[in-house]
C-alpha cells in the first residue's frame, strides 16, 4: 500500500495508494487550492469522484484523522483524542450595537479573537487596540462555555 504522487504541471499533485482490499484512491490538490477525490472500487469499473473545496478538504482531512469535528450552530467543536477533556469550539459572530466601538482587548476574556471581516476585507490576528463596528464578522476561539457568554456579548 505505498503512497505514490506525481506533480502535473498548471494541474497540481496526485497522490494515490491501494487500499488493504484492492480499492484504489487517489487525491489531486489542484494549483487553484481544490481538491479531487477518486476512488476506484476494485469490483466496480467505474470510478467514483468528489470535488471539494480546499476547506471541505480539511474538514475530510480531520474526519478521517479521528479527530472528531461536530457541526455548532456557526461554527465547530473540536475534540482531540489525546485531551478528552478539552472542547474548543471555533465561531463565528456579527457585532452588535451593544458592543460597536469597544476595542477587542474590551470583549469578555476566556476567548481568543483570530479574525474579523470589515467590509470584504479579512484581518487575521487583529490588534486588542482594533475598534469593532456594527456589522463586523469576527471569528473566535475558545472552550464552548466561554463561546457562549461571548456570542451572547457580542450579538448585544
Amino acid at each position: 500500500m505505498p503512497l505514490r504522487s506525481r506533480d502535473h504541471p498548471g494541474i497540481g499533485t496526485a497522490y494515490e495508494f491501494e487500499s488493504e482490499a484492492g480499492d484504489t484512491i487517489a487525491v489531486i490538490w489542484r494549483v487553484s487550492g481544490n481538491v479531487q477525490v477518486y476512488l476506484l472500487a476494485k469490483d466496480f469499473p467505474v470510478p467514483c469522484v468528489a470535488d471539494l473545496s480546499g476547506a471541505e478538504a480539511r474538514r475530510l482531512g480531520s474526519i478521517l484523522s479521528g479527530a472528531p469535528v461536530k457541526p455548532a450552530k456557526e461554527g465547530v467543536e473540536i475534540t482531540f483524542s489525546t485531551l478528552t477533556d478539552l472542547r474548543i469550539g471555533i465561531r463565528t459572530c456579527i457585532v452588535g450595537q451593544r458592543l460597536a466601538g469597544r476595542r477587542i482587548g474590551d470583549l469578555p476574556v476566556g476567548v481568543i479573537v483570530v479574525a474579523i471581516s470589515r467590509g470584504g476585507k479579512s484581518t487575521a490576528s487583529p490588534s486588542p487596540e482594533m475598534v469593532l463596528l456594527e456589522g463586523d464578522l469576527t471569528v473566535a476561539v475558545g472552550e464552548s462555555g466561554a463561546l457562549a457568554a461571548f456570542e451572547e456579548a457580542i450579538r448585544g
